[in-house]
């Protein structure tokens, strides 16, 4: 009991102060007074972008956004150059991974009369390395309108000014991965323009086939990797005060150097007396049937990008609980007719609460209405076709529907086949940065 105590009170210490939007406007403001004092462009621009990541008040952003502006003026790709900051270690470590791009696809090719391409580009590592070669980013950048999505909220605010330092005069589009973050992203610079949609809002319902009613099995489904800010913890010392006889399944994988060891150790120190089965590395068909045989999912992070497994949740039709106040993109698909807002430490009795009323809750139906491909590629097309008939450019040919499954990919076989002469063009052009099989493989 001691020990459990302990716990606890270590853990809600640590995020309390992970967490403090008062503690992290206060370090933004450290870190731009360091970056105003620092001689190196390149340190200072890279400081600004951290500084305005973790500024959590407006007031904040428009003084650390204009010291970014200044900071790129008159200074060459050389003076910025990222490898003279100090991401370049985390930055190189992205790149050894693999130097080509990845979670990236052509949803439109450019047309004739200066009719310009589409281009995706999933995550800011890919977005480093569109940038490794400044002649080919503004040779792209000139053929295609460039959508940017990040990985995590907030965005990395340092690549993002290097992509308009890089390619001035041109506008970019970036989808956020916390519809909170759109202001922000658009407060950085007036060439921003933030999507209404994040990560997990290009689902297929076909991928989540719905079972018979009442034959929904599984009481509490948690899909997240092991890592501790996926605070399992707080299910399981939730778990400890409801029927043992619940049946609660853990899918997840290693993350951060945390194992399913870890996740165990966990579940014992806490006492939660479910017989929890635990799942390590499945495939995202095997992810999608259980999510479709959930009836409650818990998503218990306080802090992170999207969650696309709390999206997919709603999609395989099972009511969604998440923790009221939670940064997280997908927070904001919770209300009284898709789920659950629980405390930031859940308690039982929360938890037993949402299991009795989970029928009348309707996760599916809004995610059909909101998260699926269809919705989302009419929505950035639409928001792309105006930008551009209002730039006097033409608009012949609409976007190739988007899936994400479990990345970014093309979703129906006649585009693929369509755009992928497209796709051989840009290999041949740049093969050190289109892969051959790009079009029908991503990796991570």
């Amino acid at each position: 009991m001691f020990q459990r105590h302990v716990l606890l009170a270590k853990k809600r210490l640590q995020e309390g102060v992970r967490y403090s939007r008062t503690l992290r406007s206060l370090l933004a403001m450290g870190l731009t007074a360091r970056a105003l004092a620092s001689r190196s462009p390149a340190v200072r621009l890279c400081l600004l972008g951290r500084a305005y990541a973790h500024a959590e008040h407006a007031f904040l952003w428009v003084s650390i956004a204009g010291a970014s502006e200044r900071a790129c003026q008159g200074r060459t790709a050389e003076e910025l150059d990222w490898r003279a900051s100090p991401n370049a270690g985390f930055y190189n470590r992205w790149l050894a991974n693999r130097p080509v791009l990845s979670r990236t696809v052509i949803a439109k090719a450019p047309g004739p009369n200066g009719e310009k391409g589409v281009l995706l580009c999933y995550f800011e590592y890919n977005w480093l390395r569109l940038m490794l070669d400044a002649d080919v980013f503004r040779a792209l950048c000139a053929e295609y309108t460039m959508v940017l999505s990040a990985s995590w909220s907030p965005t990395d605010y340092y690549l993002l000014a290097l992509v308009l330092k890089m390619v001035p005069d041109t506008l970019f589009w970036v989808q956020s991965n916390n519809l909170d973050e759109r202001a922000k992203l658009e407060a950085f610079h007036p060439r921003v323009r933030a999507l209404t949609t994040m990560q997990g809002d290009w689902l297929s319902p076909e991928c989540f086939p719905q079972p018979p009613a009442g034959e929904r099995d599984i009481d509490i489904l948690m899909v997240s990797n092991w890592a501790p800010f996926k605070r399992h913890y707080t299910l399981f010392n939730a778990l400890r005060e409801l029927p043992a006889g619940l049946r609660v399944v853990c899918v997840g994988q290693p993350d951060s150097g945390y194992t399913l060891d870890d996740i165990r150790k966990l579940k014992e120190q806490l006492g939660a007396p479910q017989n929890i089965e635990f799942l390590e590395r499945l495939p995202i068909e095997q992810v999608s049937a259980l999510q479709c045989r959930a009836r409650l999912a818990v998503i218990l992070s306080l802090w992170e990008g999207c969650c696309v497994a709390a999206a997919e949740a709603l999609m395989g039709g099972a009511s969604l609980a998440m923790c009221h106040g939670a940064h997280v993109g997908s927070a904001a698909y919770v209300d009284d007719s898709t789920g659950f807002k629980l405390s930031r430490l859940p308690k039982a009795k929360e938890i037993a609460h949402a299991l009795a009323h989970v029928a009348e809750r309707q996760p599916r139906a809004f995610a059909e209405s909101r998260l699926s491909y269809r919705v989302s590629t009419q929505l950035l097309n639409d928001r792309l076709r105006a930008y551009e008939t209002a730039e006097g450019r033409p608009w012949t040919q609409d976007l190739a529907p988007i899936v994400w499954r479990p990345h970014t990919k093309i979703a129906h076989d006649e585009d693929r086949r369509r755009l992928g002469p497209e796709m051989t063009r840009l290999h041949q052009r740049f093969p050190n940065l289109f892969p051959a099989n790009l079009i029908e493989v991503s990796h991570h």
